[in-house]
């Protein structure tokens, strides 16, 4: 299991902890005061808990939207719930889409018309702002409307309100969490963005750009961001066919694990996965499975195996194929490359098609009997 799972899990049971103690001590002790019957009640609070995680969808993503512009962002993508509107010519087409996120998520680019650098920090922060403007407004309610001469029904309103408040912290405590977990919370990038220059390497990897002076690449190599910029970086040369910068790239990466624990794991199994794919398209055949044998373990092939996204799953079918020979373990991995494709940003969708299908051809050229050139992504 790796660490941003159990992470996950421990905070996952941490909000079902507290859900659970309010539940106790909050509702069920107001349950024979609400005059209403066991199973409507049920339905109240049932009904309190969508109102509440829908609100809060909305809320949070609104902050980061108002966050985003008052830092000097513009807005690419905006997902609440699955509900998606996406930039597309400088027009938001609305879709169904999966999202980055608790219960939603906005991509943002910086403002390059703004005379001022992008500031992350409204962005991040803004989500704990509105919640603590939501906090007043219902404690305040809370206190107007639960008040003995008032209808009951009233004082049923003022605990509505405090359920949907409850959700929204839950969801809050999620985001806030200042380390990565199944999605990238705002605590975690908020922790990474301190300073200067990792604000502007911040601002550099949602541009798909590098730092480029000699002083900012200091301070960048010592930064969280490095490797994600350094895999951002990797895909554009991929993207222009660059293969032997793209090359060096993953070899830096690669390398610089060894010593450097800042590096985050998502970069380096990319890293890795784009290794294997460089070795079979920039070199020779034996080469290439020589390489693959000496330098990728059983864990690895596991950790690749397990990872959900077309470059893991390309990497991982060009080992099966081409090094371990195994048409059945291709035929099963291959099972799911649409749901993978489906779940592949937009950006990188056109990219990881035609170094996908590049990586079937290689395995159907060694073994033309076998059938995979079927699973090319016809897109």
């Amino acid at each position: 299991m790796k660490k941003q799972d159990f992470a996950g899990i421990i905070v996952y049971v941490i909000i079902l902890a507290l859900a659970a103690v309010f539940g106790l001590v909050v509702i069920r002790e107001y349950s024979p005061k609400s005059g209403l019957s066991s199973g409507i009640f049920i339905l109240f609070v049932a009904g309190a808990i969508v109102s509440g995680v829908i609100f809060n969808a909305i809320l949070f993503e609104l902050a980061h939207i108002v966050g985003a512009k008052v830092g000097g962002y513009k807005i690419t993508f905006v997902s609440i719930l699955g509900f998606t509107f996406n930039k597309v010519d400088d027009k938001f087409k609305f879709r169904f889409s999966s999202y980055d996120g608790l219960t939603g998520e906005t991509r943002i680019i910086p403002n390059l018309k703004r005379k001022k650098p992008a500031n992350p920090i409204p962005y991040l922060i803004f989500g704990t702002v509105f919640y603590a403007i939501e906090v007043i407004a219902v404690v305040l309610s809370f206190a107007i409307l639960k008040r003995d001469e008032l209808p009951i029904s009233v004082n049923n309103i003022a605990y509505f309100l405090l359920i949907i408040m409850a959700v929204g912290g839950m969801i809050l405590f999620y985001n806030i969490i200042p380390f990565r977990l199944d999605s990238m919370t705002d605590g975690y990038r908020l922790r990474l963005v301190s300073g200067k220059k990792n604000k502007e390497a911040f601002n550099a990897m949602l541009l798909g750009e590098t730092v480029s002076t000699e002083e900012s690449q200091e301070e960048q190599n010592a930064s969280s961001f490095s490797s994600d910029i350094k895999v951002n970086e990797l895909y554009v040369c991929l993207n222009e066919d660059k293969f032997v910068e793209a090359e060096q790239i993953t070899d830096a990466i690669i390398e610089d694990s060894k010593t450097n624990k800042k590096i985050s794991n998502k970069a380096l199994i990319e890293s890795k996965a784009n290794k294997i794919y460089l070795m079979f398209a920039n070199h020779d055949f034996e080469e290439a499975k020589k390489y693959c044998e000496d330098s990728f373990s059983l864990h690895d092939k596991k950790e690749l195996s397990e990872e959900n996204n077309l470059s893991c799953l390309r990497a991982y079918i060009l080992l099966s194929g081409l090094v371990d020979r195994s048409r059945s373990e291709c035929v099963r991995s291959l099972d799911k490359v649409y749901r993978l494709y489906k779940h592949t940003p937009e950006e990188k969708r056109r990219l990881e098609t035609k170094l996908f299908n590049i990586a079937i051809e290689m395995i159907a050229e060694k073994h033309p009997d076998w059938g995979i050139s079927d699973y090319r992504i016809n897109a």
